[in-house]
């Protein structure tokens, strides 16, 4: 009922504006974007639409038939929207010109590079200082989520950090599952379910590094808003994420790209590609990271790009391509 009221309002809404433009957020699976699409599509408004991470339905052969009937349906519409895709990924982009999807183009959700930008140091040092982090610590950030951003292997990285730095090395997590907060601070590490987000900016901007070491299935996210708000903060990132960065050569800029940590070999590769980074820290530009990021990432980026998706649009309805 909650759908099918959600797809009444937006389509009563846009009945009531002049020249819309309809932005759809998790076109994959949120039930309410497709009954509103189908209230709408006939009427030729412009729409541009985002994923939020979740893989592409690759079960339309799997055992369970309502589930075959429902993807098959919803793959069949995404042929016919008349609507500009913005693919989180080069992997989301592939999937969509496959089912035909004449509009589509990499971008990802933007970050406010004018609110989070690189410390100073005399501002890391207080903020150190109010949050109980110790000034002569090398502090290395995670956002957790589950196990597709690797939370799981946090216990690992950090025993094998603590052998080869000692306890000038502290980690901490946030944004993890209550359960995955608990089991990591029976593990001796730091961790949070959620900061508020004035103490979690800070956090993030006065650490040392940021690193993601993310599992395969979470390629079709892209680089992620966490990366991406550590770019901001000008700080090194080491993630297989780093793969989606659009200008590959500048990604050693960044810190480390590694493969995706689907085994043991991964997280051991992973692992050393850290280590490296970390002896490296000296070697890294915090305003040319900021700046890298900014270039793709920035909310004046997105706008750029949102208002050629409408041009487009518009042009092919003109055409009646």
């Amino acid at each position: 009922n909650a759908s099918l009221t959600y797809g009444d309002f937006l389509n009563s809404l846009i009945s009531s504006m002049e020249n819309p433009i309809l932005y759809l957020h998790g076109y994959h699976r949120r039930t309410e974007a497709w009954i509103a699409m189908n209230k709408i599509m006939r009427r030729k408004i412009p729409i541009i639409l985002q994923n939020h991470a979740s893989k592409p339905p690759f079960n339309l052969y799997g055992k369970n038939i309502v589930r075959r009937a429902i993807w098959y349906r919803r793959e069949n519409e995404l042929r016919r929207i008349p609507g500009f895709f913005f693919a989180l990924s080069e992997f989301e982009k592939r999937y969509l010109e496959a089912l035909g999807v004449r509009h589509v183009m990499v971008r990802t959700m933007p970050t406010d590079f004018n609110l989070i930008k690189p410390l100073s140091e005399s501002a890391r040092r207080e903020i150190r200082s109010r949050h109980n982090m110790r000034e002569d610590a090398i502090y290395i950030t995670m956002y957790g989520g589950g196990i597709e951003k690797g939370t799981h292997y946090v216990p690992i990285i950090n025993e094998a950090l603590r052998r080869r730095f000692g306890s000038s090395i502290e980690l901490i997590v946030t944004g993890a599952a209550p359960r995955l907060v608990e089991w990591l601070r029976r593990k001796g590490i730091t961790a949070f379910q959620r900061l508020p987000l004035r103490d979690y900016l800070e956090v993030r901007s006065a650490s040392d590094l940021f690193i993601m070491p993310a599992r395969s299935e979470i390629k079709y996210g892209g680089i992620t808003v966490s990366v991406m708000e550590a770019m901001a903060a000008g700080i090194p990132v080491v993630s297989p994420t780093l793969i989606h960065f659009p200008d590959i050569r500048q990604v050693s800029k960044l810190g480390g790209l590694t493969r995706f940590v689907d085994s043991v070999n991964d997280l051991k590769s992973f692992i050393d590609e850290l280590i490296h980074v970390i002896e490296n820290l000296e070697s890294f530009d915090s305003l040319l990271i900021h700046e890298l990021g900014k270039k793709y990432y920035s909310w004046e980026a997105f706008t750029a790009d949102f208002r050629g998706a409408v041009s487009e649009l518009e042009a092919a309805s003109r055409f009646g391509s």
